[in-house]
């Protein structure tokens, strides 16, 4: 009896395994894809404002968060766009920023959101807030030099040429590489 001939005379049997194998594709597919679909946080370099250290926080954060000098409600921790021109050191945590202003590691930027945006994007997003959500987003993030004094909207013109000047810094031939803990 060859393999085709047992096929038809076993049909019932053949089409329960189908389905066996069918359902547990399907549940090793569902299985697979039952997280969120986005990665969790990752680390991310800070920069404490009151001392001037660079330290670790969580991507989800939103700045300003609380840094490690602040006492009581103070947030005086803000993102720190670390890059280097060639490989990046595996620990930046726990050094001046005014270090990390000129060399082959560098702050290109800090950011931080408006304390209004800051409420928005932490609240719970309902159908009726969203397009606020994605305003403040956009609208409430702020950016500044390391060794700079002034706030600006990361969509204005000032924004945009501060963070556009880091794709120069190491030359024509080279693009800065992001650091990250």
């Amino acid at each position: 009896m060859n393999v085709r001939e047992w096929l038809n005379n076993n049909s019932a049997v053949v089409t329960i395994v189908a389905v066996l194998v069918l359902c547990f594709a399907l549940a090793f597919i569902i299985w697979n894809n039952s997280g969120s679909g986005r990665p969790g946080p990752i680390d991310v370099y800070f920069v404490d404002l009151n001392t001037n250290e660079v330290f670790v926080g969580k991507s989800d954060q939103i700045p300003p968060i609380a840094a490690p000098s602040d006492s009581g409600d103070d947030t005086n921790g803000v993102r720190a766009h670390i890059y280097a021109c060639g490989d990046c050191p595996s620990d930046l945590a726990g050094r001046s920023a005014d270090e990390l202003i000129d060399g082959d590691v560098f702050i290109a930027y800090l950011e931080r959101y408006t304390d209004e945006a800051r409420e928005i994007i932490t609240g719970d997003v309902t159908p009726e807030n969203e397009s606020d959500y994605y305003s403040a987003t956009e609208m409430g993030q702020l950016v500044r030099a390391v060794d700079g004094s002034n706030w600006v909207s990361i969509n204005d013109q000032g924004g945009y040429e501060l963070m556009s000047r880091t794709g120069n810094r190491c030359g024509e031939d080279s693009m800065p590489t992001p650091c990250r803990p």
